[in-house]
């Protein structure tokens, strides 16, 4: 299971403040947390101000990347913004995200054609949200055909279902899950994502109902995760699912993370 670590977000107050404010120290020590707590990849999304998000986003990446050394996941809906500070990555960057969307899809074309990258590849079209398993599915299908014109590797590819609140419509929780199965069944090679916080939006503890999910959207077949690395009990959930899930081969992981005093009751 991939980590990519979500905390480093200006639509959150705390990181809005210290990019307004220039705080390096901070932005670091966010980084460096997450790294800690298990990350595989540090997400920086500098879209509190789309005016000036390019410039934003250099100056985030230069501070991110001074303090710890991993893989960046450039979390951006502006092209111009990814375009423009895709080379400065300096390990093999992740772009958030591609659709099918024929405008964006367009626009993300000079960023893939760039260089190599791994892609967050949304199970969207030019109808919006999926209704459906049918829907994202066959809308994963077709964005696969797409990216691989291009030139993409599968084992790039992330498809993201995209969970929406189980409070708006008791079944998505229900639609994600489906669509995950069918897309490791069907397409070979390719990797699955999701931003698991979506799943409960509008609930009471929602941290409850995202380990929950985030357990079975694993047995799924769920291979990465968009999530805040520093809630503990999510992340032991995560390793003791895919421990029982035979994924962790002489329960090294879970032994590793024990003695890190990482495994929370």
């Amino acid at each position: 299971m991939l980590i990519v670590a979500e905390r480093i977000n200006a639509t959150r107050k705390r990181i809005r403040e210290a990019l307004e404010n220039k705080d390096a120290a901070l932005i670091a020590e966010e980084a460096k947390n997450q790294l800690e707590a298990g990350a595989d990849y540090i997400d920086v999304n500098a879209g509190a101000h789309p005016d000036r998000e390019v410039d934003d986003m250099t100056w985030m990446l230069d501070v991110v990347q001074d303090a710890v050394d991993a893989p960046i996941a450039l979390d951006s809906s502006s092209s111009e913004v990814i375009l423009k500070n895709i080379d400065k990555v300096k390990q093999t960057p992740m772009i958030n995200s591609v659709t099918l969307e024929t405008k964006k899809f367009d626009e993300m074309k000079a960023v893939i054609e760039a260089r190599e990258v791994d892609i967050v590849a949304l199970c969207m079209d030019d109808r919006g949200l999926p209704k459906n398993s049918d829907e994202a599915f066959d809308n994963a299908e077709r964005l696969l055909a797409a990216l691989e014109k291009l030139g993409v590797k599968r084992e790039r590819i992330f498809f993201d279902p995209l969970i929406q609140a189980v409070s708006a419509e008791q079944d998505k929780g229900l639609i994600a899950l489906e669509t995950i199965r069918r897309i490791h069944a069907n397409l070979e090679g390719v990797n699955t994502v999701c931003g698991l916080s979506n799943i409960s939006f509008g609930l009471p503890e929602r941290f409850l109902v995202n380990r929950t999910f985030m357990t079975l959207a694993i047995g799924a077949g769920l291979t990465a995760a968009i999530v805040d690395p520093l809630d503990g009990k999510l992340m032991t959930s995560v390793i003791v699912t895919e421990m029982l899930l035979g994924k962790d081969n002489y329960c090294k992981n879970y032994m590793t993370a024990f003695r890190k005093k990482r495994i929370v009751p």
